[in-house]
């Protein structure tokens, strides 16, 4: 069996996180609400999150295909493990988006509603019936309900087919996460993680905005 692999890589720009992290050392100008502050912040850190998790996935996916001289079980169980950070870190970044989004002090960090993002639409659901799936397996295995033959860990597979030029032979394009009945193709997770990245670099690049007055309704706590 030959292996390809349709696995997108997720460029990361460290500069919004780290721009992120100055402005909680001396203060986040973007935006005056403490609510719209942790927010931000928390969406942030956790697209990266997922972004890292993700790339360490496929190099580990990688790793264990084409290691030919030994059986690199240990890819194999670090692969499921970042694939699933990455899936539970993009889940609570979509939650995150969508009460950043929402919030109705969020001042110069308003820009990240300047374009809708369509493209959670249909990747919110996958996620989030993954995301389920990955916790209800914990609690099956537990509870001693998996049956036999039963998938109880998100990997990374795809297709097999025959190579048309080697009787015999087959291809297998390595091209999407699964678990049990649900799938995700990599290529519309990458998509969505460099998507989320782009929005992490307008919060980060967002102007800042003139000091409270005291009593201001930009904080409630005030």
């Amino acid at each position: 069996m030959h292996v390809v692999f349709n696995l997108p890589d997720v460029p990361i720009d460290n500069k919004a996180l780290g721009m992120m992290w100055l402005r909680g050392f001396f203060g986040d100008g973007s935006a005056r609400n403490p609510e719209v502050r942790s927010l931000a912040r928390a969406f942030v850190r956790l697209v990266h999150a997922a972004a890292r998790a993700y790339i360490r996935g496929v190099a580990h996916t990688k790793r264990y295909w084409e290691t030919h001289d030994s059986f690199a079980v240990g890819d194999a169980e670090e692969a499921v493990s970042q694939f699933e950070h990455c899936i539970s870190n993009t889940h609570r970044a979509i939650n995150f988006f969508d009460a950043l989004r929402r919030h109705k002090f969020l001042e110069n960090l308003d820009v990240i509603n300047d374009l809708k993002p369509t493209f959670l639409r249909a990747m919110r659901t996958q996620i989030s019936d993954i995301r389920n799936e990955v916790q209800h397996l914990e609690a099956a295995i537990l509870n001693g309900e998996i049956l036999e033959g039963r998938s109880t860990a998100l990997h990374a597979t795809g297709l097999e087919v025959p190579a048309p030029d080697e009787p015999g032979q087959t291809i297998m394009t390595i091209d999407r996460l699964v678990i049990g009945q649900y799938e995700i193709k990599a290529a519309d997770l990458a998509l969505c993680l460099t998507r989320l990245l782009a929005y992490c670099r307008s919060i980060a690049e967002a102007p800042p905005v003139p000091p409270a007055d005291v009593g201001t309704t930009q904080n409630p706590a005030s």
